[in-house]
């Protein structure tokens, strides 16, 4: 069955669009994703890139001037930087794409390059109120920021790190990446790697990011390392032949449950908040990664459970004694991560969406799956809001933008009254460095009642 589903993912069989945005992080996320793809899986070839959400045309508007310098800028860095593979352009018409109609058109302008109209009309919207409000602190030791890969989370992630260290200048605050295709790098502007490292100049502000997978693998292969150091041994004047327990327990490490690679990186991050480190801020995965590690603690117990299992007729032996105080800690662990989580005075969760349909479907389920789990949401975070005195307010193509957005911002209010709902402006460039994130978090709002 695998060999097959290797045929089938072959370049032969199979193909990956890689799509992208004009943004600066995204660009770099999708080089990264391309050098990650071609060493893990070579024999799958990216046939075609799409550069989505651009502008084309600008006329006065300074908003969609910048956009189409961005669109201008990201296709000679795609040409640059992926020189043999076609790139095909979707176009960003201010509004979202809904319905089959409207979608079989999209389709059409991207992969047809056909002239087609995109535009639709908001749904009819009462004028909301909004009201200056400050950015938010980091209340609780561990925090957790989730949301739809694409929607700024892991800018808001720095942000609110950024702004809790101003807030207090006693309090260390880590910044924590479990993200596959991590992009603190780039908000930070420097090199962030899987050792602490401290950022914007600031001894007690620090970054990580944590390569989930490499952390379980080095700990499946301590565990096989010491049950290979002895495959046979004496017990009791027998000769005892671990062979077969050894494979048994060899597949169960390698057939381990989705996220289990992520909670070793989690685990080490309660290390930081056990050793009184101060605030610890992880910016998760996109959604559906990050439930399944919030998921994941209850079966990590079962699946180590099976694994002590599988050696409970030799617990007499060293090397079984040896693994199964490896697992007993694991499971220890678990349980701390479990108490952790679903403590609100430890653990709180920070949801971040756009102000769009589909971004706020999917927060719907997020936010109704993380109360299921047990772990309490300490607020919402819209981002990327158009305000009323938008210098492009007069731009046809930016007002139906600000209209759709204002449109899924009224549906919020009455979706979310139980949570605290900020909305952050759009901000004029990329968020980058100490003096960005200073102008980003120095502004914010909140639905006046």
């Amino acid at each position: 069955m695998v060999q097959q589903l290797r045929e089938a993912f072959s370049a032969g069989n199979a193909e990956i669009m890689l799509v992208t945005s004009p943004e600066t992080f995204s660009l770099n996320e999708a080089v990264r994703s391309l050098e990650s793809l071609n060493q893990s899986t070579p024999e799958m070839q990216v046939s075609t890139i799409v550069l989505n959400r651009v502008v084309e045309k600008a006329g006065s508007c300074p908003r969609c001037r910048r956009r189409l310098q961005m669109k201008e800028r990201a296709a000679k860095f795609l040409n640059h930087h992926f020189p043999r593979i076609p790139k095909l352009v979707g176009i960003d018409p201010g509004n979202p794409i809904l319905g089959v109609t409207l979608l079989g058109r999209f389709g059409a302008s991207v992969f047809d390059h056909a002239k087609t109209r995109l535009e639709t009309k908001p749904p009819s919207t009462r004028n909301l109120k909004l009201k200056e409000s400050d950015w938010p602190t980091a209340s609780t030791p561990l925090s957790f920021t989730v949301g739809k890969g694409g929607v700024g989370k892991t800018t808001t992630t720095a942000a609110l790190a950024f702004h809790t260290r101003d807030a207090d200048r006693d309090m260390r605050v880590t910044v924590c990446s479990t993200d596959p295709a991590p992009s603190l790098d780039d908000i930070f502007q420097k090199p962030i790697g899987d050792k602490q490292v401290s950022v914007l100049g600031d001894h007690h502000f620090a970054a990580v990011e944590i390569d989930s997978v490499s952390e379980f693998r080095l700990w499946a292969a301590r565990i096989k390392k010491q049950l290979n150091s002895e495959l046979s041994m004496e017990s009791g004047g027998l000769h005892v032949d671990l062979t077969f327990e050894k494979e048994i327990f060899s597949a169960l490490l390698e057939i381990v449950p989705p996220g289990v690679d992520e909670l070793f990186a989690i685990f080490r991050i309660l290390d930081l908040v056990q050793a009184k480190s101060g605030k610890v801020l992880i910016d998760m995965a996109p959604t559906g990664h990050a439930l399944e590690l919030l998921r994941m603690p209850e079966r990590i117990l079962l699946w180590s459970r099976l694994l002590l299992k599988s050696l409970a007729s030799h617990r007499t032996l060293a090397v079984a004694q040896d693994v199964a105080v490896e697992l007993a800690t694991l499971g220890q662990q678990v349980r701390k991560l479990i108490a952790i989580m679903k403590d609100p005075a430890q653990s709180r969760v920070w949801a971040v969406m756009l102000p769009e349909p589909v971004p706020d479907r999917q927060t719907r389920r997020l936010l109704q799956a993380v109360g299921a789990i047990g772990v309490e949401v300490d607020a919402l975070f819209v981002n990327r809001v158009l305000g009323e005195q938008s210098k492009s307010a007069s731009c046809p193509r930016c007002k139906r933008e600000r209209n759709w957005q204002w449109a899924t911002v009224q549906e919020l209010r009455k979706k979310y009254r139980q949570y605290k709902t900020y909305l952050a402006p759009e901000f004029p460039s990329e968020i980058a460095g100490a003096k960005a994130l200073k102008k980003f978090t120095a502004r914010l709002w909140q639905i006046a009642q």
